[in-house]
């Protein structure tokens, strides 16, 4: 996804949800990312969607008092993803 390679990324971080199920690992990060990457492929209903799973998932994990670093982690992709998609719902109200 940072790569700008939107289509791929998808597909990976899909594949990536669905085999997601491990202690080590926040699905809270992967729907982000994908919440971000259906922004940048102009989905921006599936974004929203996704958006609203993060919040959701990140609130239940940072609830139950994470480490230090998933907490920060799950703080700068929600900020991210925000300013993202709301920016660019904005910017298409104005055209």
């Amino acid at each position: 996804m940072r790569a700008g390679e939107y289509v791929d990324a998808k597909e990976n971080l899909e594949q990536a949800l669905a085999a997601a199920g491990s202690a080590n690992t926040s699905t809270s990060y992967i729907h982000y990312f994908l919440a971000m990457t259906e922004q940048h492929l102009g989905n921006a209903d599936a974004a929203q969607t996704l958006l609203k799973e993060a919040n959701t998932s990140s609130e239940k994990e940072l609830a139950d008092s994470p480490p230090w670093n998933r907490k920060l982690t799950l703080e700068l992709l929600r900020k991210e993803a925000e300013a993202l998609i709301k920016t660019t719902d904005v910017d298409d109200d104005n055209n």
